[in-house]
C-alpha cells in the first residue's frame, strides 16, 4: 500500500472543486476530511476569470 499525500482543497464554486478533485484523485492525492487536517496543505482553486472570488463556505 502506497501513501497517498493529502491535501485540503478549497475551491470559488462547486464545479472548480469537482474538477480539481477528479484530477488530484486521478494524481494519486486524497482530499482532506472534513474538518480538515491541520497538516494537509491547502490547495486553492479560483476562476481565472474572477481570482479574487473565493467562497470556503460553498464547498465541502
Amino acid at each position: 500500500m502506497t501513501h497517498r499525500p493529502t491535501v485540503r482543497l478549497v475551491a470559488s464554486d462547486r464545479t472548480l472543486f469537482d474538477r480539481a478533485a477528479a484530477t488530484l484523485d486521478a494524481a494519486d492525492y486524497r482530499i482532506a476530511d472534513d474538518p480538515p487536517r491541520a497538516e494537509a496543505p491547502t490547495l486553492i482553486v479560483r476562476h481565472w476569470k474572477d481570482p479574487s472570488r473565493l467562497d470556503e463556505t460553498s464547498v465541502p
